[in-house]
């Protein structure tokens, strides 16, 4: 049980292959399968684990917001993260927002189809004086036309809160 990722060859005839596999990491294949608190919805996003979905930040077109569901997946400032800020021109990571955390649950509202997870564990920030950690929501919507997820706002709510909203056919269970 095992995928090959990336491969890199550094000359002469070195390799450098990417395995991903369940018994490398403690966390990387955790259960990616939520159920509402009535039991009668359920989200399920284990087919995106490890896939990146980006999301055009609104300050600039050259700045993205990316996430990995359920796992750590992407390096940002020498460590794995799930989510971070990119700057396409520049090719770096601009700053972590979130790292994978099974203990994180969604809140589910019913009336609007909506999973809303709040991750509290980012980089340090600094807002009004007050220091924490950067929180990054992440609001999945259903909507049955949208067979792969779609990013609708990307957006950072205050200097220590980012928000990324994304429809799928996949909060419809």
């Amino acid at each position: 049980n095992a995928d090959i990722g990336i491969v890199i060859e550094n000359p002469p005839c070195n390799y450098n292959v990417d395995i991903r596999t369940k018994y490398a990491c403690d966390n990387s294949y955790a259960t990616c399968i939520f159920n509402s608190d009535d039991g009668n919805n359920t989200l399920d996003i284990s087919s995106l684990k490890g896939q990146l979905i980006t999301g055009v930040y609104n300050k600039t077109q050259d700045t993205y917001l990316a996430y990995t569901p359920c796992q750590n997946v992407v390096k940002c400032e020498n460590q794995s993260v799930m989510a971070y800020i990119y700057n396409l021109k520049s090719g770096q990571c601009n700053g972590y927002l979130a790292e994978w955390d099974s203990n994180v649950s969604p809140n589910y509202i019913n009336a609007a189809g909506l999973w809303q997870f709040v991750y509290k564990n980012g980089e340090k920030c600094t807002y009004n004086g007050t220091t924490s950690l950067v929180s990054f929501e992440v609001d999945w919507v259903c909507n049955q036309g949208a067979v792969k997820p779609e990013v609708m706002e990307s957006k950072k709510v205050n200097e220590c809160y980012y928000k990324m909203v994304i429809n799928s056919v996949l909060a419809c269970g």
